[in-house]
């Protein structure tokens, strides 16, 4: 992928939720680089489910997501235990996806919460073998993108900070939609 300076990004973070909760939203912010916002797109998926994957999929080709030249997804689970499925996604898209965080993955703690979901076998078996590269103190796993993109898109998009403004304002709405009110 030619990383272009006005390149746009995807990125999709869950809204607050409670556990036994039915559903989460997830809410799509359609950022130009540096931090130029063009739109917003709204999905639910159900807490601990399995519907991650085609609900971001859904997202990315609607008609505010399908300009993005990336998909970028705050963790590699969203709405609790619900696993998104990198590589399928960037196959549903025909873009790369990017999971990031701020934390360091703790597998074996992340393992051990999801053997208490049903078909955990199959949602650790998306994630297992994830690469893990850390840019800037963020850990991030890279599909459909070479370690030298990866940077460059990264950068794009570190405007008031190290998190990527794709993912930063995905979450201050998400919040907000839920809790009223948001900072960050």
């Amino acid at each position: 992928m030619a990383v272009k300076r006005h390149l746009r990004a995807l990125g999709v973070d869950d809204a607050p939720f409670r556990r036994g909760q039915g559903e989460c939203t997830l809410v799509g912010v359609l950022v130009r680089a540096p931090s130029y916002v063009e739109g917003f797109v709204l999905g639910r998926v159900s807490v601990d489910g399995e519907d991650a994957t085609g609900e971001i999929a859904r997202m990315a080709n609607s008609r505010i997501g399908r300009v993005a030249n990336v998909i970028m997804v705050n963790g590699v689970a969203v709405a609790g235990l619900n696993v998104v499925d990198l590589r399928g996604l960037s196959r549903l898209t025909g873009r790369p996806v990017i999971s990031v965080s701020k934390n360091r993955p703790r597998r074996g703690l992340f393992l051990r919460a999801l053997k208490k979901v049903p078909r955990w076998e199959e949602r650790w078996r998306l994630i297992e073998d994830l690469e893990t590269v850390e840019i800037d103190g963020l850990y991030v796993h890279p599909v459909g993108l070479g370690i030298e993109d990866l940077r460059k898109v990264i950068e794009n998009f570190q405007f008031r900070g190290k998190y990527p403004e794709p993912l930063r304002i995905a979450h201050l709405l998400a919040r907000a939609l839920v809790m009223g009110e948001s900072k960050g």
